[in-house]
């Protein structure tokens, strides 16, 4: 509809008519959408479209009779996540839960960061009877063995050391 009647006029004067709104989403401007199309008694009325903000992303597109739609994004807690796929702006990031090191028989070999994930390592583990412990492990580090000294047949053992002390021979 071009024109739309604001007077139906009657036996003494003529009808009024008016060109109907345009809204500029009729050449595909996005800045607005028609809200309510015109009828012959009737104009159109438009509306400024929805622009998502910079912590947001589009759930719905824009189209010329309908507005976008936005969503808030979610925010990661960085201290027990990580981003796994970064929002953009027409979807929603998505955080995973951090990998948790058991530090009784792990080491942490990457800490936790906003777009990595935290990674483990298994601890080394040392035999008792044929090495000993020179490194002991920590939260970020493996522990390191070393071979346990063998007496020869002309020493005897004088201490035979602990996990985390060698044998000594004389």
């Amino acid at each position: 509809t071009l024109e739309w009647m604001v007077n139906a006029g009657d036996a003494y004067t003529d009808a009024v008519c008016q060109p109907t709104t345009v809204c500029n989403a009729e050449q595909g401007d996005e800045s607005m959408y028609e809200t309510t199309a015109p009828t012959a008694i009737s104009d159109r009325y438009c509306a400024k479209t929805t622009t998502c903000e910079e912590r947001e992303f589009e759930t719905a597109p824009w189209g010329y009779n309908f507005n976008r739609k936005c969503a808030a994004a979610t925010i990661c807690n960085h201290d027990w996540q990580w981003t796994s796929t970064p929002a953009t702006l027409v979807s929603d990031r998505t955080c995973t839960d951090a990998t948790t090191c058991n530090y009784s028989i792990e080491y942490m070999v990457t800490n936790l960061t906003e777009f990595a994930d935290r990674e483990c390592a298994t601890l080394t583990t040392c035999d008792a009877t044929t090495a000993w412990i020179d490194v002991r492990k920590t939260t970020t580090s493996d522990r390191h063995c070393m071979p346990r000294t063998t007496c020869t047949t002309l020493e005897w053992m004088v201490n035979a050391g602990d996990a985390y002390t060698d044998a000594v021979c004389q």
